[in-house]
């Protein structure tokens, strides 16, 4: 009975109760056994955090509001690249690795994640899937991403007929510099550079603008500055009608400084603006295939200083090449000044409708804004009136007063990191501000 239930050897069975006839006072096999399993497997997943904590971590650029989850940084290709360097890290420690398993289950408890794009799936639809969201909310967001699409489409069509301009924008997931194979690069903090793109959807034609956070930072005045310069270069006379799609990020797209800098050049260029929201988890666009193209002519190649993104940016297209434009702190304006419209809110009271819900916002050249909550519905007055309608004049002074420090913390990696670049390029790292 108790070799088939308790599963223990007959060697080991018989030891046990001569010892305990003899009087030896001996631990049981079956209570030693597991205690020392248990405080093995403990300390290996000890091992596991101790390495997880070693690597660089950034919280979700898109969705830091609604989550606590950590994501590694991008040079991290992927879970089994992740796990490659773990082995690596076990064989120089001389510890023993844990199973793929095991390694996944801690990185859950510690709410690390792998980086992804963030269009690679749609939290909605991922729930009705998985029967955790109700038909009805489900078939509506559906319904909501049709409409932005057929939109989406009609617009592109009357841009290539020369009806209007259409252009599409969003921001690419944040550059590192520098970024090579070698393997210190994966425990050091690096550079973040940023990729503002805009493709217009008539010609072809794609601009893109270029910093790093040793110039700038990610705000709602740093977008402005990128969008306001592009339309003031590239409006002409006889443009009427400027369509621009986007995803909802808010401090991005969806935000009053930016509102009232589209109202204030609809204003002083006598053309109507159209901001458009793409349903959330569904807003692919032809930005996304210049991210793509950019990705792709990456691999497998250098970058010691950001200024090498640039160089690949300008050449990654034979047939009409990127227009890229090299920002640095001077170039960023304060387009916070600009209080024509106090809030962008479609409700007043709790319970109203939010920011979140636009779906469209129409630009007058006579100083009101208009909003739509659904593509299908009729144009709406918000319910706070502009200041100065019909005068709208003002000027803009600088955002930054020179370069932007950085940690100090990344200042220190930055710098070890000199030893596996080349040393015409250390002056560029020496030269940054930092805390």
């Amino acid at each position: 009975m108790l070799l088939s239930t308790i599963g223990i050897g007959e060697w080991q069975l018989l030891k046990w109760t001569n010892d305990s006839q003899n009087g030896t006072q001996t631990t049981s096999v079956l209570s030693k056994t597991p205690a020392r399993k248990h405080a093995n497997h403990m300390e290996n997943r000890e091992a596991v955090r101790c390495f997880v904590e070693s690597l660089p971590k950034l919280p979700s650029h898109y969705c830091r509001s609604s989550t606590s989850r950590l994501y590694l940084q991008s040079d991290i290709k992927s879970f089994s690249h992740l796990y490659g360097i773990y082995k690596e890290y076990c064989t120089t420690a001389e510890i023993k690795s844990v199973s793929i398993k095991v390694f996944k289950s801690v990185l859950n408890e510690m709410k690390v994640s792998i980086f992804h794009p963030k269009k690679d799936q749609c939290d909605v639809c991922c729930s009705f899937e998985t029967g955790n969201l109700q038909e009805e909310v489900y078939r509506n967001h559906i319904q909501k991403k049709n409409e932005a699409r057929n939109e989406k489409e009609t617009d592109k069509v009357n841009a290539l007929e020369g009806r209007c301009r259409v252009v599409t924008v969003d921001l690419q997931a944040v550059l590192l510099a520098p970024s090579l194979l070698a393997s210190s690069m994966y425990y050091k903090t690096k550079l973040a550079c940023h990729n503002y793109t805009i493709y217009d959807l008539g010609s072809g034609e794609v601009s893109c603008y270029v910093w790093h956070e040793g110039e700038g930072d990610l705000g709602s005045s740093n977008f402005t500055s990128c969008i306001s310069d592009y339309i003031e270069k590239t409006t002409v006379d006889g443009d009427k009608v400027l369509i621009i799609y986007s995803d909802g990020c808010t401090y991005q797209n969806r935000n009053c400084t930016l509102s009232n800098a589209l109202l204030d050049l609809s204003v002083k260029k006598n053309l109507t603006i159209f901001q458009k929201i793409l349903e959330k988890g569904h807003t692919q666009m032809e930005c996304d295939s210049v991210h793509s193209t950019i990705e792709h002519a990456l691999r497998h190649r250098s970058i010691y200083v950001p200024a090498d993104y640039v160089n690949v940016m300008k050449n990654v297209r034979v047939s009409k090449p990127y227009k890229v434009n090299y920002l640095d702190n001077t170039f960023f304006k304060d387009f916070s000044q600009l209080n024509y419209y106090t809030s962008i809110r479609p409700g007043i009271k709790p319970g109203d409708l939010c920011v979140t819900d636009l779906r469209v916002l129409k630009y007058n050249p006579d100083g009101t804004i208009q909003y739509k909550t659904r593509y299908t519905e009729d144009y709406m007055d918000f319910p706070r009136k502009a200041r100065c309608s019909g005068n709208l004049t003002h000027r803009i002074t600088p955002l930054y007063n020179g370069p932007q420090k950085i940690k100090a913390s990344k200042f220190k990696h930055l710098t070890e990191l000199k030893k596996v670049i080349p040393p015409d390029y250390h002056g560029f790292y020496d030269g940054l501000l930092h805390e």
